[in-house]
């Protein structure tokens, strides 16, 4: 049996001894078909968000909607402050003047007629009439004695077409009318009747014209 193995051997040897140098590689094979796809795998961790894009165009400006219902009352501001004091008033006291060249001024015998226009009865039955003639610069009543004429005048009044006409008349001593043509001129007051009371019990003297203007509150 050793015999047996020495043998094999020493051909083993006597092959190896013999064998040439290696060949050249042969040429490609041919490509084999594709393997099955594998299973896909887990999905990677999700990007950063980029930055934001630029800022578009404005678009058209849409139509004007409907009104809207009005909205309530706000609350009341506070009361302003008193406003200053109004000049005083003559409580509608009316007076007028009349020229002794006035064309309101007329005679009718020895009569002297002074004429208020736009005048009504219903005024007339309504107020007082105060008269003042002047002279030298003062005003003296009417009725009343005259000095410079040495007569005494008397006056009668009414209301003709819508006109307040006032016939004022001259006595002598001797008591007859007589004419004095005095270049004076002539005033006229109207009193409302609601003022009568109240001149009465605590007015002005109605001898006295220049109380009865500043009680009045009357113009030149």
């Amino acid at each position: 049996m050793s015999r047996t193995i020495l043998a094999l051997l020493s051909a083993a040897l006597l092959l190896s001894a013999c064998a040439g140098p290696r060949g050249p590689v042969g040429p490609e094979g041919t490509q084999g078909s594709q393997g099955t796809t594998g299973q896909t795998g887990v999905a990677g961790q999700a990007g950063q968000n980029g930055t934001d894009g630029a800022t578009g165009p404005a678009g058209p400006t849409g139509t004007t909607g409907a009104p809207g219902s009005q909205g309530a009352s706000g609350t009341p501001g506070p009361t302003g402050p008193t406003g200053p004091t109004g000049p005083t008033g003559n409580a509608n006291v009316e007076q007028y003047t009349i020229a002794y060249n006035s064309p309101n001024v007329n005679y009718s015998g020895n009569i002297k007629i002074y004429t208020v226009t736009a005048f009504t009865q219903a005024q007339l039955d309504s107020s007082i009439v105060l008269c003042y003639s002047e002279l030298f610069n003062s005003w003296i009543p009417v009725p009343g004695y005259n000095i410079l004429s040495e007569t005494t005048s008397f006056i009668a009044i009414d209301v003709l077409d819508g006109n307040l006409e006032i016939r004022r008349g001259e006595l002598n001593s001797a008591g007859q009318i007589v004419k004095k043509d005095q270049f004076d001129n002539f005033r006229v007051i109207i009193i409302p009747a609601t003022k009568i009371t109240p001149l009465s019990l605590h007015g002005p003297n109605l001898n006295d014209y220049i109380a009865v203007k500043a009680y009045y509150h009357l113009s030149d």
